[in-house]
């Protein structure tokens, strides 16, 4: 279908009895034609905007009305958001996801496709940036392609605690991103009487224990 600036079609199926779909999506994105949107780098400053998408169920040319009914049209989010807080004031120097799919295809009514698992690194200051408690880092969430973490998928942040830098890493083997969804890791310091030489990261799904090794994880919940 083709649009033009008037509230009509200026092209549709005009036989009786012809099917069509209705397709939307928005922020527009400069000549996108189809319903196919290409993320080639989900970390490039294009794909970091929180795009919505519907599609229409299937309309039948039955009868002169039907091109004049209004279409419902149902958007969801496409991407997954991420973010990341801390517990604790401290500085972070980099916070890294690891063996992830950062390139992939939408198709508006069937979903993603993607692959290319590589690692995404967030941007931040070379001297790192001073967390507040329970603030998400960045100020905002990052947006993901939505996917089923494989055997490789991790998360790396690194930590300056004042006296060095520490590095925790987690496996996000078998998580799953989806659409629409806001997963939040959250950094948390030891309690009182426990040891601490663990950080621990609170999932969407349960709470993952870590070593500063990243040895003998812990899931529960």
């Amino acid at each position: 279908l083709v649009s033009d600036s008037s509230p009509r079609w200026s092209t549709l199926p005009t036989d009786k009895g012809d099917k069509f779909r209705i397709y939307a999506y928005a922020p527009r994105i400069e000549d996108l034609n189809t319903n196919i949107i290409e993320v080639d780098n989900i970390s490039s400053s294009s794909f970091q905007k929180d795009y919505i998408a519907a599609v229409s169920p299937e309309i039948s040319v039955n009868m002169e009305s039907s091109l004049r009914e209004r279409v419902p049209l149902a958007f969801e989010h496409i991407f997954t958001a991420v973010q990341f807080k801390a517990d604790f004031a401290c500085t972070i120097t980099s916070i890294s996801l690891k063996g992830i799919n950062i390139t992939g295809s939408y198709t508006i009514g069937s979903g993603w496709t993607s692959s290319n698992s590589q690692n995404y690194t967030m941007a931040l200051p070379p001297e790192g940036i001073q967390v507040v408690e329970g603030a998400v880092i960045g100020g905002v969430p990052v947006l993901m392609i939505p996917q089923k973490l494989g055997t490789g998928a991790s998360l790396e942040i690194k930590v300056n605690d004042g006296v060095g830098e520490k590095t925790y890493s987690v496996s996000l083997s078998g998580r799953e991103w989806l659409p629409g969804r806001c997963i939040t890791y959250t950094l948390k310091a030891p309690s009182d009487g426990e040891s601490d030489d663990y950080i621990y990261f609170d999932l969407a799904a349960g709470s993952v224990f870590i070593t500063a090794t990243g040895d003998s994880t812990k899931y529960t919940g």
